[in-house]
């Protein structure tokens, strides 16, 4: 049976993510549900006293009940000796199964719940996990303390002006899908970091040299003015540097465009394929990169449909289904599978704020007509014709 494979295969710890995913759709099957829900509650119990053993006692209790309904069905037809030694053998062999298959569960969920969580690279390399709701708390670099965490926002000590930093030590905050968090450097720059994004920088700036960061993903900035240190947000594609200024960058790896949004004040932006050459940019303008052609175009645009995300809301105007689902992936935490020749010239205009992703997808659905079916984090979308 293949599912016994992959579950010999998962408890050496040879399973592939593929495989797990298996794995947990094997979980979801009806009949595992239905054996018994009041099994998993207790299998997911944090009281120390429901043990392994108790756990599995209970299991034997629950088919016990399964087999004196069956004796009570066949009142009139004595239950054969073979069939009592099948169903308690396959009984047996469940067990095994039910405790793999609920230990795969657990252990899938962990790893989903790691992935939810914003976390922060430190200079050792070690990676601490951020605990977003809580009201205060304080960031250590092995002893020292070098920032404060007021819920969703990372504030960085403002350095001080009698100690003299010589050596720049980066710290790299990393954003999720479906989470959005906020910095403030030791320098005064604001930064809001948009899901599945994130951010190296460092600890401290030093007096006299270039601030600079980089940016995976989406982020806004607010720079604070310093006219004597440039400020420059690297991308893997782009530069751009500031000149006291408010501006988005968005620039996912899964995206066909680097687009950097003037908001207020001046920025250069410029690729070292292009030879460094700067286009310079006037608030409500967008230099847009292509990574296919390795060219910069400026246009005007309407800047809020590109820095709505920072109040939480999605807005999309004339924009390709393809880019909006790639949107929707990054602010639900969700997956799309999807044909995208189906969809390829199909357009939307909408704002959302505080609608759950059926909801946004049911709005949709009037204009574009699909069928979507929603298994977990993953949704499978087909047009209807």
């Amino acid at each position: 049976m293949e599912i016994n494979r992959l579950i010999e295969k998962f408890l050496k710890g040879n399973c592939s993510q593929e495989e797990i995913s298996i794995l947990n759709d094997f979980l979801n099957k009806k009949q595992i549900k239905e054996l018994d829900v009041e099994f998993l509650k207790a299998w997911e119990s944090e009281n120390q006293d429901d043990s392994m053993m108790l756990k599995e006692e209970f299991i034997w209790c629950k088919l016990n009940d399964k087999l004196n309904e069956e004796k009570r069905i066949h009142t009139l037809k004595p239950l054969k000796k073979n069939s009592l030694y099948t169903l308690l053998k396959y009984a047996a062999i469940f067990i095994g199964i039910i405790t793999t298959s609920f230990y795969v569960y657990n252990y899938t969920m962990q790893q989903e719940k790691e992935e939810k969580f914003v976390k922060i690279r430190l200079s050792d390399g070690s990676i601490k996990k951020i605990k977003t709701k809580s009201k205060q708390d304080t960031l250590r670099n092995k002893t020292t303390k070098i920032a404060t965490l007021k819920e969703n926002q990372l504030i960085y000590f403002v350095k001080d002006k009698n100690k003299k930093t010589t050596k720049l030590v980066y710290n790299e905050l990393i954003v999720p899908y479906g989470k959005k968090f906020q910095v403030i450097l030791s320098d005064g720059s604001h930064v809001f970091l948009n899901s599945g994004s994130s951010l190296k920088y460092p600890v401290e700036f030093i007096k006299g040299q270039k601030r600079e960061v980089f940016l995976s993903g989406e982020g806004y900035f607010k720079v604070a003015k310093n006219t004597e240190d440039s400020f420059i947000v690297n991308t893997k594609e782009l530069s751009t540097k500031v000149y006291g200024t408010e501006f988005n960058i968005s620039s996912y790896e899964n995206e066909e465009k680097v687009n950097v949004v003037l908001v207020e004040g001046s920025v250069g932006v410029y690729n070292k394929q292009n030879n460094n050459k700067e286009s310079r940019l006037k608030p409500n303008q967008m230099a847009s990169y292509s990574k296919q052609v390795h060219k910069i175009k400026v246009d005007f645009v309407e800047i809020d449909s590109h820095i709505a995300w920072i109040d939480n809301v999605l807005l999309f105007r004339n924009e390709k289904f393809s880019v909006i689902l790639k949107k929707l992936e990054r602010h639900y935490g969700v997956e799309f599978v999807y044909n995208k020749e189906s969809f390829s010239d199909e357009r939307f205009t909408g704002r959302f704020e505080v609608e759950s992703i059926e909801d946004v997808l049911n709005t949709i659905n009037k204009v574009l007509d699909f069928n979507y079916i929603k298994n977990n984090k993953q949704i499978i979308i087909n047009p209807k014709n």
